[in-house]
């Protein structure tokens, strides 16, 4: 028989192999219908959204949506792998909902906007492409 433990690992272990990205387990490409925005002001209407990152390789993870005005933005720990995706290549793509959406992550230096984050966080802007 198995134990339970064992059970809710071999679960988070299929999980972690499908290509889109669960809870803290990164995926791969996302899925969707591809829209261009000209704003992300609307990304107000969620509480998440999937970011991808690394073009070639594309490795996608979930992050909590941050809004300052009109502005969407992502914040990143110290030493998150997809952080150092971003820095390589500022181009990513977002879903929000069922939709996906290229942009361009810009990292933000204004220590007035930064106030608004936490401490310690690598922030950059999305802009739509």
């Amino acid at each position: 028989m198995m134990r339970h433990g064992t059970f809710v690992l071999l679960v988070l272990l299929l999980i972690s192999g499908c290509q889109t990205a669960f809870l803290m387990f990164p995926g791969g490409e996302l899925s969707g219908q591809e829209i261009h925005a000209s704003s992300f002001r609307f990304a107000g209407e969620f509480e998440l959204l999937q970011l991808e990152v690394r073009p070639v390789r594309p490795y996608s993870v979930w992050l909590r949506v941050v809004m300052n005005g009109d502005n969407l933005y992502i914040d990143a720990a110290p030493g998150r792998r997809w952080l150092r995706y971003l820095k390589d290549n500022p181009r990513v793509r977002i879903k929000l909902g069922d939709k996906v959406y290229p942009a361009t992550a810009t990292l933000v230096t204004d220590t007035d906007l930064l106030t608004y984050f936490l401490k310690r966080r690598t922030i950059y802007r999305l802009d739509p492409q």
